[in-house]
């Protein structure tokens, strides 16, 4: 073990011992880490975010049969918020609500322009093959939404020459099943990619009623799922240096809401069909490199309640074009820019006429490289109009310094904003269209540490950050009704750290991943007593740990995952208590010449821990899950030559 490695160590040690003498004493907190990269586009080489999560491609694999929710809630420090298991699951990051998160999907925002929100259990990870969570404000950067950071899921897009047929079929408790296919198929300059899924689960798990007298033992009832939908990519790479990639995303969501805890029925159904098209133009020549994207987005929900004759029907759809050129005028001097505009339409029962808003951005990035990049600045500067209305300029201004071989040093100082949502503006007799912008500025310190050698490695990220929002846009009561105001000023303020320790043999294998977050968020109105009153559904503290063991094709996996106390009004009297979820995977694989197969096992909720992520939606206990994966593989005859 290298003397890096070792000293490291006991970094992490103290981490670990840290977390648990903070649990004994705050009552909250644990911790853990992963990691793979996301394809750099012009934009990301000037990215000024201090934090980022990196989800490696086996723990997405790990997850194939279950949607982004399930896997950054057990292996990510970001909070998700759901409401019972395949309902509506947000995210927050470092506090902010989940109209404050940006959701992209190679480049285009998923964001509902009508709520501002987008469900994640609602993305099949059958459809992922990368992902990168970036905490802070990257406004500057992604634009509108980006206030609490971006969430990056990504396909890829180099085809492997020959054909390959992949088949996963998995089953588990509460009546889960999960059927899908993906077919590669790639010659000379041109592939093609199809991926098909189907999902559905009774959910009729038993769960302890704490909401009723003597905490009887209930059933779960109308929460039911059936989810299905098509992934397709075709790619064509046109000459060397260029490539051209079009792909079409059709989904179908319908699931029964469950009743909460304090009511006995439920007959709420909600469906939601969404159709995504896109096409992008990516090359480099010399110094030159540009990526050029268009996409249509479109989403379809219905709801109904049969219990009141209650039916609502929304459309929400956006025609997304995005340039991005980047020019390296030296090995120290490097100009990024980007213009874009967004097309977004909400019609509803709850509008009085079909809303319309046109959204429309100019971007220029800069990069300073010193002394073999030991020091890298990076600057950006980003206006946005609506329908011809400009907004206050959004900045962002970072720092690397390497300190060491092993240690660097990054700092990032940036605005942000949110626009309303056409909810906000326009919902027929409670919308508000004089609502202005949330805007605020982030601040981030963090140290990253990397060291390591053939069998030995390791890295560790720790980063300060403070975050300040004016113009909080808050529903609130008027008599009878509810109208959305620019009340709330909120600082949110914490310490993020991740770190890995991995030794890898010719044999056998083991890693450690730790992470840990640390939240601090509330008001700081000038009513007395707010400013110390934590926000509601905010943890102070939330972690995860990983161990995972391997020999030969085998893996062994356990993730504890923790969630402090959360509040859940804003006079802090009422709560969800903390919780604590053990995970085990047990996975092996067999090798062919041209197949190979992967059966895995999957205990969750080891514990078979009571617990709530939101109040009164019951969340299953201790369950299963048993899937097979075959993949078949064929490569195109090679001609001998002559």
């Amino acid at each position: 073990m290298s003397s890096c490695v070792k000293k490291f160590s006991v970094v992490l040690a103290t981490l670990l011992l840290s977390g648990y003498w903070l649990h004994g004493q705050q009552p909250d907190s644990v911790i853990a880490l992963r990691e793979v990269a996301i394809v750099a586009t012009p934009v990301r080489q000037v990215s000024t975010s201090t934090f980022n999560e990196n989800i490696a491609p086996q723990i997405i694999s790990r997850f194939q049969t279950q949607p982004l929710s399930n896997l950054l809630s057990r292996n990510s420090s970001i909070q998700i918020n759901q409401y019972g298991p395949g309902g509506l699951s947000t995210v927050s990051l470092r506090g902010s609500g989940s109209s404050q998160t940006a959701i992209l999907w190679n480049g285009f925002n998923l964001q509902s322009p009508m709520n501002g929100g987008m469900s994640l259990s609602q993305i099949p990870l059958h459809f992922v093959d990368a992902i990168q969570v970036n905490h802070g404000g990257q406004s500057a950067q992604k634009g509108s939404s980006a206030i609490g950071g971006v969430i990056q899921i990504n396909n890829n897009a180099e085809p492997t020459p020959g054909t390959t047929v992949s088949l996963t079929q998995s089953m588990g408790s509460f009546g889960h099943l999960f059927s899908g296919i993906k077919l590669n198929y790639a010659v000379g300059a041109v592939a093609f990619s199809t991926r098909i899924f189907r999902q559905s689960a009774t959910n009729d798990f038993p769960f302890i009623n704490t909401a009723r007298f003597g905490r009887p033992e209930m059933k779960q009832t109308n929460a039911g799922m059936l989810q299905y939908g098509m992934l397709q990519t075709a790619f064509w790479q046109i000459k060397p240096g260029q490539q051209l990639t079009a792909r079409i995303w059709l989904q179908r969501y319908d699931k029964n809401i469950p009743p909460l805890m304090t009511n006995l029925d439920s007959r709420q159904n909600q469906i939601d069909n969404d159709y995504r098209f896109m096409a992008e133009w990516k090359g480099s020549k010399n110094n030159l490199q540009w990526n050029l994207r268009s996409g249509y987005l479109y989403n379809k929900q219905l709801y109904s309640d049969k219990a009141t004759a209650t039916f609502a029907d929304n459309r929400a759809s956006s025609w997304q074009t995005n340039f991005e050129g980047m020019m390296r005028l030296s090995a120290r001097h490097t100009l990024v820019l980007q213009a874009g505009n967004s097309l977004e339409t909400g019609q509803s029962d709850n509008y009085t006429a079909l809303r319309k808003r046109n959204i429309a951005w100019l971007m220029a990035g800069y990069k300073l490289s010193l002394s073999n990049n030991r020091f890298v600045m990076t600057a950006n500067l980003r206006e946005e109009l609506t329908d011809l209305n400009a907004t206050t300029p959004t900045f962002a201004l970072g720092t690397d310094l390497a300190l060491s071989k092993h240690l660097n040093i990054h700092s990032n100082i940036a605005r942000s904003f949110r626009m309303p949502t056409l909810n906000d503006l326009y919902w027929n007799v409670w919308g508000n269209p004089n609502l202005r912008p949330e805007e605020g500025y982030t601040a981030d310190l963090g140290l990253n540490f990397a060291c390591g050698n053939k069998q030995w490695k390791t890295t560790g990220n720790a980063t300060a950050y403070s975050n300040w929002i004016n113009h909080w846009i808050i529903w609130m009561p008027k008599g009878s009704i509810w109208t959305p105001e620019n009340l709330k000023k909120v600082w949110s303020r914490g310490i993020e750290t991740q770190g890995t320790l991995s030794y890898t043999g010719s044999q056998m294998g083991t890693s450690l991943q730790v992470k840990y977050q640390y939240t601090r968020v509330s008001q700081t109105d000038n009513n007395p007593g707010v400013e110390t009153r934590q926000l509601i559904y905010q943890p102070y503290h939330k972690g995860v740990a990983t161990l995972e063991l391997s020999y030969h094709q085998s893996e062994l996996s356990i993730t504890q995952s923790f969630t402090g106390r959360r509040y859940t009004n804003e006079t802090n009297t009422s709560w969800l208590d903390r919780f604590s979820i053990t995970d085990l995977t047990i996975s092996t694989r067999f090798l062919k010449d041209k197949w190979d197969a992967t059966l895995q096992f999957k205990l969750n909720n080891l514990a078979d821990v009571t617990y709530q992520t939101i109040a009164w939606y019951a969340m299953p206990g201790r369950n299963f899950e048993i899937a097979i994966n075959l993949s078949i593989h064929h490569k195109p005859l090679l001609t001998k030559k002559q």
